[in-house]
């Protein structure tokens, strides 16, 4: 198995953009950090060549989504389809898109094909 990195580069630009706004503003504030360290922070700093830089100050974190291929690939590209939320393993806490804060816990509804 394999972690790919998924990005829609115009929805990234605009991301970034936001983010250097709200640092602008909060530029005076100190914002209490999360207590434990998010956990995919390691990953991040482990392949910092696939990652982009996080706003540790702005509480940014990366989350995971664990999916099979062919699902992974039209996430890639039309984004994530709340109507098709639950269609590959069911809906146990309502629909939505699930996200995880660390990769293993995305590797378990992960699907090899």
């Amino acid at each position: 198995r394999r972690v790919v990195r998924v990005e829609d580069s115009g929805m990234w630009a605009d991301y970034v953009a936001k983010r250097e706004q709200i640092c602008a503003m909060r530029a005076e504030e100190e914002m209490p950090q999360l207590d434990p360290a998010v956990i995919s922070d390691e990953a991040v700093d482990e392949y910092s060549n696939t990652f982009e830089r996080l706003e540790h100050a702005l509480n940014e974190v990366y989350l995971w989504h664990g999916t099979n291929v062919r699902a992974a690939l039209s996430i890639a590209q039309n984004d994530f389809s709340i109507d098709l939320a639950g269609s590959n393993t069911g809906t146990m806490y309502g629909r939505g898109a699930y996200l995880a804060e660390h990769c293993t816990k995305a590797d378990e509804y992960a699907v090899d094909e």
